[in-house]
């Protein structure tokens, strides 16, 4: 249950705030209206003052506006790009979600019953799990098995563990036999 719950969460309230980034782009796009705005009355003042200001000043003013209409509109492009970082996340925490909860299902049903089948499913079910396993021998005359699972344990940004949820990253574990 704790991991189908961590997926919800975060799935949910991942490190991006839709409402926020949305918020941030119509401001970011106002904020850039505002400034094409600007540049085209700058253009009808300096045409109506024919010569109230000089070429190089209007020159200046204008590759400042367009500096600014520049800067906005990569803004503008970063929260667009937070936007669909945010749908991508939510979108990967509901198919995980959908897919811990029907393991969980079919886990429950195999180990119901111990038939033939149902170790059929217990294997068909540890080789989707697990990538490979290692088993070597130690010098004591003992043995080692290494597991390598399909996926990895949730990892922060430094290679710490944490409670966040990992997508494609591998995972292995060695147990002394």
């Amino acid at each position: 249950a704790k991991p189908v719950e961590r997926v919800r969460e975060q799935g949910l309230g991942s490190g991006i705030d839709a409402a926020e980034a949305q918020a941030r782009l119509d401001r970011l796009q106002q904020r850039l209206a505002e400034r094409r705005e600007a540049k085209a009355e700058h253009v009808r003042a300096f045409v109506a003052a024919k010569g109230g200001i000089s070429e190089d000043e209007f020159a200046e003013y204008t590759a400042d506006l367009n500096a600014q209409i520049q800067n906005l509109q990569l803004l503008i492009s970063s929260a667009e790009a937070d936007l669909d970082a945010h749908e991508e996340e939510r979108l990967a925490a509901a198919t995980t979600e959908a897919w811990l909860l029907t393991l969980r299902q079919r886990l429950a049903e195999v180990e119901a019953t111990d038939t033939d089948e149902a170790r059929r499913q217990r294997r068909e079910l540890v080789e989707l799990l697990v990538e490979k396993i290692i088993v070597t021998e130690n010098a004591d005359g003992g043995a080692t098995v290494m597991i390598t699972y399909r996926f990895g344990p949730p990892v922060r940004e430094q290679g710490e563990p944490s409670e966040e949820i990992s997508y494609g990253q591998r995972n292995s574990n060695v147990f002394p036999a």
